[in-house]
């Protein structure tokens, strides 16, 4: 597989803690059979941007090849709205715990 490219499409500012989150989509191409496909992250910066701080793992909101993160809203403590599109033809908005995002998260000396 080949990083084609990474896009931060939208950032969020805690208003709790002043920390900037970003969901991010990520290209893959599969060079053996000549497929693209669609991966996505969270990334938290601190609140100068200076500093990542902690990351996701790549994910999938639907396992689908074509999908396109678009924006990320945090509620409160609660919870993480990221809307996003599968294969360019749909609008959905997914509401995910915040806790459990979190509790995924890998800290950013870890990143390396």
């Amino acid at each position: 597989l080949e990083f084609r490219r990474v896009l931060f499409r939208s950032g969020f500012t805690d208003p709790l803690t002043g920390e900037i989150w970003f969901v991010a989509h990520v290209v893959m191409f599969d060079t053996n059979i000549s497929e693209r496909r669609y991966y996505h992250l969270i990334s938290v910066f601190d609140a100068h941007m200076t500093q990542l701080l902690r990351m996701t793992p790549l994910f999938t909101f639907e396992q689908q090849v074509i999908e396109y993160s678009l924006s990320i809203v945090l509620r409160g403590n609660e919870d993480v709205c990221i809307t996003y599109s599968t294969f360019d033809c749909t609008t959905k908005i997914g509401i995910y715990s915040r806790q459990d995002i979190e509790s995924r998260m890998i800290p950013a000396a870890n990143c390396v």
